[in-house]
């Protein structure tokens, strides 16, 4: 082989090898810095939970980057007896701020509803949640089980308390689970990546457009949400739910 069949070789190999690179980018980072296109989604939030850690620089974080942070939602507990073991420290942090935020509740279709419940009620205990309590439920094997625990749930929080509630769930969920069995009155924040909009039926308040975005003040990838309106619609649900 001649050098300029060698230097040509090396070339092709190059130019596949940066192709393959642009590919890689294209499919596995999009979902980290992919934004809604769309113009009325003006309000930003984020969600949650242990995982992001106890290193956060809340005020970078909330403020220091593209668009301010204007609701979170903060991991409570999960089945029966676990609680997020910084559910509370991140809601003092928040409660300084002023920041209006929620807590969910990650739901095990397996367990009792009411016991489920139960927990999460005691994880909040003496915590001024403003936003909606959530209830996520992404997975389960027993349709019929767990239709009726989530009833079994909402029915105990219903005797608890007036606060609003509202179920989180990604677009495959929301059919077979949410809609047309009497779960679909309630407020609903959908999970739906690399899209312009989510395609649903009813009306959702909250939108998860991504699980891996990187923002300032934070090292962990973090969630990205955004609210269902426009700013001014945003500032009357925020008077609604009694945030400052």
């Amino acid at each position: 082989m001649s050098m300029r069949d060698k230097y040509d070789n090396i070339l092709i190999i190059l130019l596949i090898t940066s192709i393959l690179l642009v590919l890689m980018y294209l499919l596995i980072g999009r979902s980290e810095y992919y934004f809604p296109k769309r113009d009325n989604f003006d309000v930003y939030g984020i969600d949650l939970s242990y995982y992001q850690g106890d290193k956060i620089d809340w005020d970078s974080l909330l403020y220091g980057n593209d668009t301010p942070i204007e609701f979170v939602f903060l991991k409570a507990s999960e089945g029966v007896n676990l609680q997020d073991i910084m559910f509370k420290e991140y809601a003092k942090e928040l409660s300084k701020r002023n920041v209006c935020f929620g807590a969910y509740h990650y739901f095990i279709a397996e367990l009792s509803g009411n016991e489920q419940a139960k927990n999460f009620l005691n994880a909040i205990d003496g915590i001024d949640v403003k936003l909606p309590y959530v209830i996520d439920i992404e997975e389960y094997n027993d349709r019929e089980l767990a239709i009726r625990n989530l009833n079994s749930f909402i029915h105990t929080i219903n005797n608890e308390t007036s606060h609003d509630i509202m179920i989180y769930t990604n677009i495959s969920t929301y059919y077979d689970l949410i809609i047309g069995n009497e779960l679909d009155h309630l407020l609903l924040w959908i999970a739906s990546y690399k899209v312009d909009e989510p395609i649903i039926p009813g009306r959702y308040l909250f939108w998860q457009y991504s699980d891996r975005g990187r923002l300032k003040g934070i090292s962990e990838k973090i969630d990205l949400n955004v609210f269902n309106g426009s700013y001014n619609d945003w500032m009357k649900y925020k008077k609604y739910c009694g945030c400052n």
